[in-house]
């Protein structure tokens, strides 16, 4: 199931998805990798297998290890968790989009977030210290993985806020704070915060929202996609 290249079906026809990772070796330039499943002429990346590219956007450092993955130019490189640098990737999809679609119209952006936490406290293990260049300073890396979701979040929310209906952001906010990447056997605790957050009028209302355009052949609310990515 996973074995197949990314790329192995990828015509025009179907849905276009990539995953983020980072080269360990270039944490500090925190430029995303995009591995993904359709051909692009713009920021090409390597054709890998689907578990190798699921490997590498999901090898947390101290939780994973890296993956190596071939270049087009046979050279490998080793790639970690794009979490690192780009934890909501919003602004990663808008970009991909307008590649793709120049002249395309938006109709709808669903962005899920994991839920807020507090501040993160990682200690210095040679796992990082290997990764990280010495001038760099662990915790403006951690820092940066902290505040990405939200700050991105925020300005997708002032930029779509002239055409409601479109962008829609769903995170829980209360009780996920003191659930660390790690904790597995709080999923049961995790899913009792998810399902009353959901439960709140706002959020049901707009899940409904969010439903119906996402099933709608006719969506109500359409912008160009030039108007919305930078």
């Amino acid at each position: 199931m996973f074995d197949p290249l990314l790329q192995s079906n990828s015509g025009t026809r179907g849905c276009r998805a990539f995953v983020c990772a980072l080269t360990a070796d270039n944490i500090r330039g925190g430029l995303p990798v995009h591995l993904r499943t359709y051909a692009s002429e713009w920021n090409q990346t390597p054709n890998c297998k689907i578990w190798k590219a699921a490997r590498a956007t999901s090898a947390a450092p101290t939780f994973f290890k890296g993956v190596s993955i071939k270049g087009e130019n046979g050279i490998l490189m080793r790639f970690v968790d794009g979490g690192i640098a780009v934890n909501n990737p919003t602004e990663r999809v808008l970009a991909e989009a307008q590649s793709l679609f120049p002249d395309g119209h938006l109709s709808c952006i669903l962005s899920i977030g994991t839920g807020q936490g507090k501040t993160i406290a990682m200690a210095e293990s040679s796992v990082i210290k290997n990764m990280i260049s010495r001038d760099v300073q662990l915790t403006d890396t951690v820092k940066k993985m902290a505040t990405d979701c939200e700050v991105v979040a925020n300005d997708m929310s002032n930029r779509f806020a002239p055409h409601p209906g479109v962008y829609f952001r769903f995170n829980v906010d209360q009780g996920t704070q003191d659930i660390g990447l790690g904790e597995h056997a709080k999923l049961s605790e995790l899913a009792a915060h998810t399902s009353a957050y959901l439960r709140l009028h706002e959020n049901d209302m707009r899940a409904n929202r969010v439903a119906a355009a996402l099933k709608s052949t006719r969506p109500w609310a359409t912008l160009p996609i030039s108007d919305i990515a930078r």
